[in-house]
């Protein structure tokens, strides 16, 4: 996970197959995706999601991708997709967010 002064992002994982946010491969965004929270009763709590920043987190919710977004919203972000100025190809409405560490990690492994 990654915070931009906007909101967060989930980026590629493993780091490995990251882009390089570059000239020559592009920004880093085109391979990530926007985190969106709904205006409900149900929001993220900001100091967890700070703690969490550069952690692997597994999301769940409903994710929206270009393809599925209504033509009337593609036109209200600059760049077609969702996020500040619509760079992220696809976004999740999170409704839980967990933090992954390596027991789990070694858990789910066996």
């Amino acid at each position: 996970m990654n915070a931009k002064p906007e909101g967060y992002e989930l980026l590629h994982d493993p780091k490995s197959e990251r882009r390089g946010d570059d000239e020559i491969e592009g920004p880093i965004y085109q391979s990530s995706v926007w985190l969106a929270f709904g205006n409900g009763s149900i929001q993220p709590h900001q100091a967890a999601l700070e703690r969490w920043i550069g952690k692997r987190v597994r999301e769940q919710g409903i994710a929206q991708t270009t393809n599925t977004m209504p033509i009337a919203s593609r036109e209200f972000h600059h760049h077609g997709g969702f996020g500040p100025y619509g760079f992220w190809p696809a976004r999740l409405e999170a409704y839980s967010i967990q933090r992954v560490t390596s027991e789990i990690r070694r858990e789910e492994s066996v």
